[in-house]
């Protein structure tokens, strides 16, 4: 499958784009992607959506383990979804209180 992005830095930022996309295979026959948009309000928004990206790409690489060592677990879509988004917000609070962030430090639209 050919996934085509047309990523870039808007009009109105100067140094980084806001936004990053992740498309990432999670095990034989699904795909994770998603969009985070970068708050332009926000102090160093691009921050936030590079991590909220390479968070969710580890987790991808990570469930894709997961089916080679455990090929008899199966999870319906909307409860795989429902982990990922878990395991992002367990990741993400880690890494705020370790890294003594604030929650302007997280703005996404």
């Amino acid at each position: 499958m050919n996934i085509n992005s047309v990523l870039q830095i808007g009009d109105y930022h100067l140094n980084h784009c806001e936004d990053f996309l992740i498309t990432k295979k999670i095990g034989s026959n699904k795909i994770l992607c998603a969009v985070m948009d970068g708050c332009s309000t926000a102090m160093e928004s691009q921050f936030a959506s590079a991590l909220f990206g390479k968070i969710l790409r580890k987790i991808s690489i990570e469930k894709g383990y997961k089916e080679l060592y455990e090929p008899n677990h199966k999870e319906d879509l909307e409860g795989e979804l429902e982990t990922i988004v878990k395991e992002l917000v367990k990741e993400i609070i880690v890494l705020k209180n370790h890294l003594m962030l604030d929650e302007k430090s997280f703005l996404q639209r």
